[in-house]
């Protein structure tokens, strides 16, 4: 009887740790559509994370074109107002060399003038 009841006993155990694998592996199919559920929101989040990246990436691009035209326009301005004054400057300094040889001239004509009457008057 000991012989049976041990064989029943084994039985038990078997069915028992049948009905164990049987449960986990239940609960691993569970835990993979969790898992795969899992996986499809964490792609989900990933491609709407990465359309606000691109968006604002295309956001920061615009600011900063916006701004890089804008400086460019005041750097243009003011090498047109650098040229504007250089070009005063220019014409300016040449008027004043060109009414210097005619003081010069000038200044001459009347040194000879002088010495002529100089001359003269001695």
């Amino acid at each position: 009887m000991k012989e049976k009841e041990r064989q029943t006993k084994r039985l038990d155990v078997k069915k028992e740790f049948q009905q164990v694998r049987k449960e986990i592996k239940e609960t691993e199919k569970r835990l993979d559509a969790k898992i795969d559920k899992l996986d499809a929101k964490i792609d989900q989040v990933e491609i709407r994370l990465d359309d606000k990246i691109d968006i604002a990436v295309e956001s920061m691009k615009a600011y900063t074109d916006v701004k890089f035209s804008q400086v460019q326009s005041s750097f243009q301005l003011l090498g047109d107002k650098l040229d504007t004054s250089v070009k005063g400057i220019v014409n300016l300094i040449e008027r004043g060399m060109g009414n210097q040889a005619k003081i010069e001239d000038s200044v001459q004509n009347h040194e000879q003038r002088i010495c002529l009457l100089e001359t003269k008057a001695g």
